[in-house]
């Protein structure tokens, strides 16, 4: 097993205390709530001239992809699980904070009755893409678990092709520990955040109930060991 930290705070205010560079794999998932990520905007309500896209209107995270980029290091992944209507509006973000744009993968998640629902992962590149990228799977039949928001199926090969034992993966927003036990799992060290008081501490027990799993720098302890920068001391 490995070391993580969690903390409980906005994922750009989290991740705007993470260091340059330092982070080797991000994955996070949107909530399926059917919350719009793009609004048609203009200045007369009544006429459809000098119309604009606004992002994200109702959410908070119009910066996360500026702040992801600083932080990933060069060469490496970042990945995110939404719905059909959440693609364009993620796609256009992360081109704008300068990520290439890589395969998208399809899940099928099948559930006991056999019907199925479709997610979708954006795959994220900080740097110039391989020759082989395009040349992966990318449609994924996998049974549909409630209880996780990113599959497990989906997201382990991901983690075993595009990071190492000991590196460092990120998920900023945390809806449930999925991504945090895959990472920890296989090795990795893990760093996450959860604004909501409740759901943090959910996710804080689970984590602390993993064989093997050790926190680093809980945030009760911070206040002796604050970095006068505002950077969390990282695992």
């Amino acid at each position: 097993m490995s070391t993580f930290q969690i903390r409980q705070q906005t994922a750009p205010h989290w991740l705007s205390t993470l260091g340059q560079q330092s982070v080797a794999l991000a994955a996070f998932c949107l909530a399926d709530n059917n919350q719009p990520l793009a609004s048609l905007r203009s200045h007369n309500p009544g006429s459809a001239h000098n119309a604009w896209l606004e992002l994200c209107p109702n959410h908070g995270f119009a910066s996360i992809f500026s702040e992801l980029y600083r932080v990933m290091q060069l060469d490496r992944e970042c990945f995110a699980l939404c719905n059909a209507g959440q693609i364009g509006p993620l796609q256009l973000m992360a081109q704008a904070a300068g990520f290439r744009l890589g395969p998208l993968r399809v899940a099928q998640l099948k559930n006991r009755r056999g019907n199925c629902t479709q997610r979708y992962l954006l795959h994220f590149r900080k740097g110039r893409p391989p020759a082989h990228w395009r040349q992966q799977q990318q449609l994924f039949e996998l049974p549909l678990a409630a209880e996780h928001a990113m599959p497990h199926g989906l997201f382990e090969p991901m983690l075993q092709q595009f990071s190492q034992p000991d590196e460092l993966v990120v998920d900023p927003f945390m809806l449930d520990s999925s991504i945090a036990t895959a990472a920890l799992q296989a090795q990795r060290r893990f760093a996450g955040a959860q604004a909501d008081g409740d759901k943090f501490a959910l996710l804080k027990q689970q984590l602390d109930a993993l064989p093997g799993a050790t926190e680093l720098m809980r945030q009760d302890q911070l206040g002796t060991h604050a970095d006068p920068s505002g950077q969390i001391p990282l695992l």
